[in-house]
């Protein structure tokens, strides 16, 4: 996003995967403030030492006596619920869909970090469209799922794009006005 003119203003990680995140650090735009999980990689924190970086703790990951951040198992997860405690309630979510278009594909566009050995498994949302997802993503939308329905008074969730959470998010709209 940044290569397309994008300047964001946090960028939140947790993956204790070295490799793949200095990947998401490359470009380190003006102003940008990094959220670092206590899990990632020591050598993330030492990249990012002369940007603006702060630690946060993954609930569940260990036992902390500090405050700690639940969410599910994605960051983007977790980043729904700093957002939140940052004070945001309309929250703008573009490329969380949870699904792919074909048995071929891994990612929203290439992503050599990312290795999904699970089999791709077919998805019905209600009686509606049937999506291709895996299981790490269906436990995604399906925790996104149960964080609107415990929180979502918190936050507004705005979906952006056509995939399997904008289609549960739109049935569970639907279902609200039923009656």
């Amino acid at each position: 996003l940044v290569g397309e003119g994008f300047k964001p203003s946090y960028s939140v990680h947790c993956d204790a995967d070295l490799e793949s995140s200095i990947a998401f650090v490359k470009s380190r735009p003006n102003g940008c403030q990094y959220l670092l999980a206590s899990s990632c990689h020591p050598k993330m924190f030492e990249a990012l030492r002369f940007q603006s970086r702060f630690m946060w703790h993954n609930y569940g990951a260990a036992e902390f006596t500090e405050p700690a951040i639940q969410g599910g198992c994605t960051v983007t997860l977790r980043a729904i619920n700093i957002a939140v405690m940052l004070g945001f309630y309309d929250l703008h979510i573009f490329g969380m869909d949870s699904c792919f278009e074909s048995f071929n594909e891994q990612h929203s566009y290439s992503h050599e970090y990312i290795d999904f050995e699970a089999q791709p498994v077919r998805v019905k949302v209600g009686d509606g469209r049937e999506f291709l997802t895996n299981p790490a993503w269906l436990a995604q939308a399906s925790q996104f799922q149960a964080m609107v329905e415990n929180t979502g008074h918190m936050f507004n969730p705005i979906i952006h794009g056509d995939g399997l959470i904008a289609e549960m998010m739109e049935r569970r709209a639907s279902r609200e006005f039923e009656n």
